[in-house]
């Protein structure tokens, strides 16, 4: 009997509920959106925070987005979540707080998000709704084993003083005890599985339970930048890794010679779910290159905050069915519902969940690409608050992902990857690209090319034109800076190895002092 096969049947089955009220209701999105929200008002209208804002007395959307202010910055919940972090009932929610998961991501500090039951409800429609309509498309992608992304955890789990538990251990902790348990059964690594004591034994026995399976069908992690870690621990530990797999499957790897790709390795291997937007799009040559021929699938936005954009239908959608969404636009600042959208604007995230966020900003910035009937497929291109803003000259990552892009995309350069930081110089600034390359080639030529895209941008224009930001340069650094750079920021933001979302753009003192530690000298 086809054991992985089977249990994948009856979890996708488990799930095909969700997946339907997401097919029944997709013509009728602004009803279910409305509804969704006065459901949260109604039982939460008895909390702090609903009687603190007359939460009985909003019968309307109009009436909802009057009242109630958008929280652009995770401290004005600051009271609420300590309030909960002790042990008190009835804050945010009517339902009880099961944990906190803790998120920090590119910029800010560590902020606490309470999950609830209904929150990890809201999550599993989305996941459902995903998954199923992904076996629709590819059953062959649910015909073996699987592997969700697990990570070393970066501390031990925190307890708040009221008895909360901080930290989830895995992706399998977004789901109820059954789908949890159904999820174990098809995983190529369960996570209670796995060794944690220190990070070479975690991958050391990642890799080799990966290696031993050979049914392995789907892999859904959420930094592309997370495989290539992987990988990089294989190939670096391929001999010691073999001695310790079946005889049979040793001489099958052993004969791949050392030019192998996971196609190769996972000869069943149908999909890798993973971000490919925003910066994460940086890293996708050289996971394209190391999977061989296995599709690659756009995951869609998922944060610690909630669910934004789902693949559906071979494009990101939004998750309807699992929270209530608003829209900022970036230049007028204009609060829209899904309908009012308008393709080729940019808008950022307003989400209200069961987790008890109301209007809260999450920052995440989307372009509204078309419609999908009436859904909204949306592209993530970054953060709102990744602004580097020293003289007014306003830069954001999204400047320079098209121009590190194709630079990163070009074999003559052979370039691995770039970043870049402002340096005071005097009374004056420099944005310094540090590149990381073997190559021999002279970089300082790229400065002009690089500071002509940035020109484009009319804030940096002008600063670039009234002398206070001197010209660009280039620093090289070689091989091995970024899995540097990335130990560092992982543990510096208190994030999970899996979870990273490396920048590309810091901030003013972020990365100088990592410059000089990390940067080898011959």
């Amino acid at each position: 009997m086809n054991y992985p096969k089977f249990f994948n049947r009856l979890w996708l089955w488990s799930q095909a509920k969700d997946h339907k009220e997401f097919i029944d209701n997709q013509h009728g999105v602004k009803a279910f959106q409305l509804q969704k929200l006065q459901k949260y008002l109604t039982e939460n209208a008895e909390t702090q925070y609903g009687l603190a804002h007359n939460f009985a007395k909003i019968s309307d959307y109009e009436t909802y987005a009057a009242s109630i202010p958008i929280i652009e910055d995770y401290t004005v919940l600051n009271d609420y979540i300590t309030a909960i972090a002790a042990g008190s009932k009835n804050i945010l929610t009517k339902e009880k707080v099961l944990f906190f998961e803790s998120t920090s991501g590119s910029s800010g500090n560590s902020k606490w998000i309470p999950y609830t039951k209904a929150l990890k409800t809201e999550f599993q429609k989305g996941v459902a709704t995903w998954l199923v309509d992904t076996y629709r498309q590819n059953p062959k992608v649910f015909s073996g084993k699987s592997y969700w992304s697990i990570s070393p955890p970066f501390k031990s789990k925190e307890m708040t003083p009221g008895g909360l538990r901080v930290g989830m251990s895995a992706d399998t902790d977004y789901f109820n005890p059954l789908d949890a348990f159904l999820i174990e059964q098809i995983m190529a690594v369960p996570s209670k599985t796995i060794k944690v004591q220190d990070s070479n034994a975690f991958y050391n026995d990642l890799c080799l339970r990966l290696l031993s399976d050979e049914s392995l069908s789907f892999v859904s992690v959420w930094s592309p930048n997370y495989l290539l870690q992987l990988d990089e621990f294989m190939r670096t530990n391929w001999i010691q890794l073999l001695i310790h797999l079946s005889k049979s499957r040793r001489q099958f790897l052993q004969s791949l010679g050392p030019d192998f790709d996971w196609k190769m390795i996972f000869s069943n291997l149908q999909l890798v779910s993973c971000w490919t937007e925003a910066q994460s799009q940086l890293w996708l040559p050289q996971v394209t290159k190391i999977l061989g021929d296995v599709k690659i699938q756009a995951k869609g936005l998922l944060s610690t905050e909630g669910v934004t954009t789902i693949p559906f239908h071979g494009q990101n959608v939004l998750a309807y069915t699992s929270h209530f969404y608003e829209f900022k636009e970036i230049s007028s600042g204009q609060i829209v519902l899904f309908d009012g959208l308008v393709i080729g604007s940019t808008y950022e995230v307003i989400l209200t969940t069961g987790g008890g966020l109301y209007r809260y900003n999450t920052h995440d910035l989307v372009v509204l690409s078309t419609y999908l009937d009436q859904l909204p497929v949306l592209q993530f291109i970054g953060k709102s608050n990744d602004v580097s803003d020293l003289l007014g000259e306003k830069i954001n990552p999204q400047h320079l992902y098209p121009i590190f892009s194709e630079l990163i995309s070009d074999k003559d350069y052979n370039i691995r990857a770039m970043y870049m930081h402002p340096v005071k110089s005097g009374n004056q600034v420099i944005y310094e690209v540090i590149l990381e390359s073997d190559s021999h080639t002279d970089f300082s030529r790229l400065s002009p090319i690089i500071e002509a895209h940035l020109l484009k941008n009319p804030y940096y224009a002008q600063s670039r034109g009234t002398g206070q930001l001197l010209p660009l340069r280039i620093q090289q650094v070689k091989i091995g800076f970024t899995k540097s750079l990335l130990n560092f920021y992982k543990a510096q933001k208190q994030i999970k190895d899996g979870d990273v979302k490396l920048p590309i753009l810091f901030k003013l003192n972020e990365l100088t002092s990592l410059i000089n530690e990390l940067t080898p000298h011959d």
